[in-house]
């Protein structure tokens, strides 16, 4: 999303125990899909399995349709640049913003594998589950209905709340108060219509 404190953004001066936080305040409209329970027939394929894992796990940052976001590589194409060894490491590891997820049993995995690199010889062998029974801690009831969340603007264009819509922040992480907070800049045209970010 594009609201609050940006991933990766902080720094931290440990002499004088401040946190610098580069923050955005601009909404977005998102809608919410429920994630069906994940259900293992004893004849599903890897294909099968590995689509509803993907949904359950994966969908609610990639996109249900596999697109992405601005923020969230797509996986459209995957195939080219990874191979199943170098994908089931990438699940196991994590990369970025994307953990790891080691929750999931190898199985899991290489069938996750099989539907996102459409491995197409091992999208129709049997689905064994790694594991007996749910994983319920890591399963999620609601889901993003879709990787691209609507923008919340005016006609103009701008965000539809009052700005600023950027900031940078001191925090004071040893008594829990803002030092200061700046906005990171005015809209010149808005300027000119006396609509400043503030000081």
């Amino acid at each position: 999303m594009t609201g609050g404190a940006e991933w990766g953004g902080p720094a931290f001066d440990p002499t004088t125990g401040i946190l610098y936080i580069n923050n955005n305040e601009i909404p977005r409209i998102l809608a919410m899909a429920e994630v069906k329970e994940e259900k293992f027939s004893s004849d599903q394929t890897n294909f099968e399995a590995g689509k509803n894992l993907y949904v359950t796990y994966c969908g609610a940052c990639h996109g249900l349709n596999r697109t992405g976001s601005g923020e969230v590589a797509s996986l459209i194409g995957i195939e080219k640049r990874y191979n199943e060894d170098m994908f089931l490491n990438l699940l196991s590891a994590g990369k970025r913003r994307m953990p790891g997820f080691n929750h999931l049993g190898h199985n899991e995995k290489k069938a996750i594998a099989s539907y996102i690199l459409d491995l197409k010889s091992k999208q129709q062998q049997k689905f064994i589950p790694s594991v007996q029974g749910r994983d319920t801690y890591h399963q999620i009831p609601y889901s993003a209905s879709t990787s691209r969340p609507s923008k919340f603007e005016t006609l103009e264009g701008y965000p539809a709340v009052t700005p600023p819509w950027g900031t940078l922040t001191a925090l004071n992480l040893n008594t829990g108060e803002f030092v200061w907070k700046k906005p990171l800049g005015d809209y010149p045209e808005l300027k000119a219509k006396g609509i400043h970010s503030g000081t």
